[in-house]
Formats: structure tokens, sequence, C-alpha cells
């Protein structure tokens, strides 16, 4: 009898773990992202990543289910095979130990968000932030590049001139209370927001010669299903051969690009 209960479980976690396995659905963490992913005035989801993502997820024979959470907790439920994939993600040598990475998305690169009136602000190296007496923001969990990250981990000082914030949001609020003076951001997503949110009407983006311009990737979780990474995999190949992720990025970034990304917070 007691043989008879244990096999009755073993076949029921068997068939438990392969109806997972079968699930129709993709996980993808999202949230206010412009314009990598975000949802306009109308409630639908669009951006840059977002767009690609889809045709990928689509292509692989799955549907999207998008997981709204903050970036820190969808880093650790990828790591925890709770969620499938991660966009635009920075490949480190950490990050690969749990991450798939299915291929680049898109580039990045980290500029500085002030306000206008601090435009003569000289940073053209690491050691400036610490020379001047205010606070900067940045990411939780972000990574900005290896030497900024590594510094921020070891040194204290450097360290202790930076304010770390769990989500974009904040950073604006932060600026106009003078909390900070600065703030570390992604170009293309800063450039967007100057051009279509108002409460960045008061700011600019300076350049920072010392970040250079990164890949960033489709980052799957190497605890999901073998079979579904190997099918977002080969779709992923296929519209990156034909052309279409290219095209995707250039509707959004190339001719009328200025146009399309003002208006994509309020065209459905």
């Amino acid at each position: 009898m007691k043989t008879l209960f244990l096999l009755c479980v073993l076949l029921y976690l068997f068939f438990l773990s392969a109806a997972h396995a079968n699930e129709p659905y993709v996980t993808v963490r999202l949230s206010d992202y412009k314009p990598h992913y975000f949802k306009n005035k109308n409630g639908q989801w669009m951006g840059i990543e977002y767009d690609m993502v889809k045709e990928i997820i689509q292509k692989a024979g799955y549907k999207m289910m998008p997981v709204l959470t903050n970036w820190s907790r969808g880093l650790a439920d990828l790591k925890a095979g709770k969620l499938d994939i991660l966009l635009c993600m920075v490949k480190t040598p950490e990050r690969k130990k749990f991450i798939h990475f299915l291929g680049i998305s898109t580039h990045e690169q980290t500029v500085l968000l002030t306000k206008e009136h601090n435009q003569q602000i000289q940073i053209n190296c690491l050691d400036d932030f610490t020379k001047m007496n205010h606070f900067f923001g940045i990411r939780q969990n972000f990574f900005y590049s290896r030497e900024f990250n590594s510094r921020y981990e070891i040194d204290r000082y450097f360290s202790s001139h930076f304010i770390s914030v769990a989500t974009a949001e904040l950073v604006p609020r932060m600026l106009k209370a003078d909390r900070i003076i600065g703030a570390l951001g992604n170009k293309t997503s800063l450039f967007h927001n100057l051009l279509s949110d108002p409460e960045y009407s008061e700011f600019i983006i300076k350049e920072l010669s010392f970040f250079k311009p990164v890949p960033v990737y489709f980052g799957a979780s190497k605890k999901a299903d073998p079979q579904k990474l190997e099918k977002l995999q080969k779709a992923y190949n296929s519209l990156k051969d034909s052309g279409r992720l290219d095209a995707i990025l250039k509707s959004w970034i190339g001719e009328h690009a200025v146009w399309k990304l003002q208006l994509s917070n309020t065209k459905g």
C-alpha cells in the first residue's frame, strides 16, 4: 500500500512537471521604462524591446505573460526560475551563471540627468563624483560599467556619494527636491522622457565620456524548460537573421524617431 502511494505521488509529480514544461506562456518582466517597454495612455504595452520580445515569443509558439515588478525582484525571480525573461540586460560573468542570453536587443549608454542650471558641472572620470559635496542617484542592482560597479562595491567612500533607488519614478522627485544633484541613467530612456514627460522639462542630459555604449540582451532563466529555451533561441536567431529585429529597432530610433518618441505616450 505504501509502495502504491509513493508511486502515485511520483506519477503526480511527473505529470505536473510535464504540464509545466508544456505551459504555453512565457513570463516577461515589464515596467515603465520608456521607450524600451511601457504602457501608453490607452493602457497598451509598447516599446522597442517589448515589440521585439513579443514577436520572438509568438514565433516560438508561445504567448506572453507580463509580470509587473521592480528590477531587483525581477532579477531574483529570473535566478530562481520564477520568471522566464528579463529585458535590457547587460551581460556579466556573474549573470552568465544563471542567465541564458538569447542575443542583443539594443545598446545603452550611461549619461547624467541633472537640472539645467547645473550644466557646467564637470565629471570627466569616476574620481570626480567624490569631489562634489552632493549626492548622485543610481538604480538598485543596475550595471553601469565594470569599473563603476566594481568600485561601488569595494570603495565605501566612493559609494557614499550615491543614493540607490528602487524605481526610476523617484529620480525626478529627488532632483527637484535637491536630494541629489544628478542621476545616472540610460541615454535612450532619458532622451525619451525629456521629449514626452513634462516632469522632466527642467532637466538636461550630460554626456560622460568614460561610459561607453554597451550591448543589452534578452536574458532567459537557465532554470526554464530546456525545450522552451531552445524554441526561444531559434525564434530570436530567425528574426535576427531575417532583419526583422533590426526593422523594429529602426522604427523606433531611425527615420522620424523623434516624432514617434514624442507621440508614443499619447497614441494607442
